[in-house]
């Protein structure tokens, strides 16, 4: 992919619009840059990383940079706080997870599982599942770590670095929201049970557990091997079920 070019006298820099445009070195590098600064601060030091941009002075109100083309020239130009906003309003992408599942294909040399977790088992689906809500309840690295373990099998134990953790965070979360959007009958808000409480991460793995095997705890094997998107369609049918069947008692 070419970021960077000058010909016939312009200047043409092409930026990412989504995560997704990003290459996994590219990737590996916002993340990096994630772990060392705040959120409000990434939009310009990628910028200035993709399109290896130096600011050489001010000159009046605007700068004077250069810019380095991927075929290693270097191009000075003026370009005005104004420009600059412009320039950076591709990248506003940064400032929130995403809705697509993005995340580095190795770490520590273990190659991750499918990025939307297709051909994954459920019983690991749901082990990541309670993983993340421990996490998210304690804030415990060694969830982190051990969710890590399941996206990256083979993968030591160790402590992840902070840009490790974004790379597993990021990825959940969007993730998370892909299968929201993949299968809404089943992810309700707050994960709330039809008596309107809020299903412990044990209590709904449980209640999910029993739906598909119908209460025969000799499927149980079975249904923790399958497919998770196959585990998860099925809980969505039923789902969309139970809500169709309440609304027509309710009549």
């Amino acid at each position: 992919m070419t970021r960077v070019s000058f010909s016939n006298g312009v200047l043409d820099i092409s930026l990412p619009t989504e995560w997704s445009g990003l290459t996994q070195e590219e990737l590996a590098q916002v993340y990096g840059l994630m772990g060392h600064h705040c959120i409000s601060a990434i939009p310009f030091l990628v910028f200035y990383m993709l399109s290896r941009c130096r600011v050489i002075r001010e000159v009046k109100e605007d700068f004077l940079c250069s810019f380095t083309t991927d075929s290693g020239i270097e191009v000075k130009c003026l370009v005005s706080p104004m420009e600059l906003v412009e320039l950076l309003e591709p990248l506003s992408f940064l400032m929130s997870p995403g809705l697509h599942s993005v995340r580095l294909d190795y770490l520590r040399g273990c190659r991750a599982v499918d990025a939307l977790l297709h051909g994954v088992g459920f019983g690991v689906y749901l082990s990541i599942e309670n993983l993340y809500q421990g996490f998210i309840s304690s804030g415990s690295d060694e969830a982190l770590t051990a969710m890590a373990g399941k996206l990256y099998p083979g993968l030591d134990g160790t402590a992840l670095s902070t840009a490790e953790k974004i790379n597993v965070l990021n990825w959940i979360v969007q993730l998370k929201a892909t299968l929201a959007d993949s299968f809404p009958n089943f992810f309700r808000p707050a994960g709330q049970t039809d008596s309107g409480q809020t299903a412990s991460p044990l209590e709904a793995m449980n209640n999910e557990i029993r739906i598909l095997t119908g209460g025969d705890i000799t499927k149980e094997n079975e249904i923790l091997n399958s497919d998770c998107w196959r585990a998860l369609t099925e809980l969505d049918f039923k789902a969309k079920e139970a809500a169709a069947l309440k609304k027509f008692k309710g009549k």
